[in-house]
């Protein structure tokens, strides 16, 4: 009798160590999710970042080629919007007729870094864009130029576009106003494309995402090894 009431006693609950022992496993589980979160979600949205610019890119490119026009691409370290080549006005402007190719501004904390053919591209801030903008507004527009001067073949087209863009490659940063902002990246009615490679990083991360062109002028997202999960 006395044994048969000891093991109902027993069986009757946990012991204060046990519960402890549960608590202390149930808190290790807690802090290892919360930190495999931590370090999993800086990177997924790099990745986020990455496949839309990407996918926006490849777009653009279709897109030029179907309506034969020249392309570019214009990044700022925190933004980056899409031109179009005006052949009347021999200048680039936004693309305003396709919400897609709308510009775009990066999450508060991802920053962009740009190279053209394997030469660092020092990019403008969006405080200095702000700046070009207001500057631009308080400024006359410049005189139509004459429907004979503005008549060019798409070959000059091209030819004009190219040249703009070299133009730009040798002007200091915010020397540029609004109207005459030139693209880093063409990407030309043909389908093809300046080499280039976009990394996107986060702020107080080791994580980065490139996006750039592969052996068929597919724009991709490269993901370094280390940072796979």
């Amino acid at each position: 009798m006395l044994n048969r009431d000891l093991r109902a006693a027993r069986s009757g609950g946990f012991t204060l160590i046990e519960i402890l022992v549960v608590i202390v496993i149930i808190g290790i589980v807690t802090v290892g999710a919360v930190l495999s979160m931590s370090f999993t979600g800086p990177e997924r949205e790099l990745r986020t970042e990455g496949d839309r610019l990407a996918d926006l890119m490849n777009y653009a490119q279709e897109q030029g080629e179907l309506q034969t026009r020249e392309l570019g691409l214009y990044c700022t370290d925190h933004s980056y919007k899409f031109l179009a080549f005006d052949a009347r006005r021999q200048l680039w402007v936004p693309i305003a007729d396709d919400d897609a190719l709308k510009p775009r501004t990066l999450p508060d904390a991802i920053r962009m870094q740009l190279q053209i053919e394997g030469r660092e591209v020092v990019l403008a801030s969006v405080a200095d864009e702000e700046k070009k903008a207001s500057s631009q507004s308080n400024t006359q527009p410049s005189t139509p130029t004459s429907p004979a001067s503005s008549t060019v073949s798409s070959a000059a087209s091209s030819s004009a576009a190219i040249a703009a863009v070299s133009t730009q490659s040798s002007a200091p940063a915010g020397a540029l106003s609004a109207a005459e902002v030139q693209p880093h990246v063409m990407i030309f009615s043909n389908g093809d494309l300046t080499s280039f490679r976009v990394t996107l990083g986060r702020d107080g991360s080791d994580a980065t995402v490139d996006v750039l062109p592969d052996h068929q002028g597919r724009i991709k997202v490269k993901v370094p090894k280390e940072h796979i999960t």
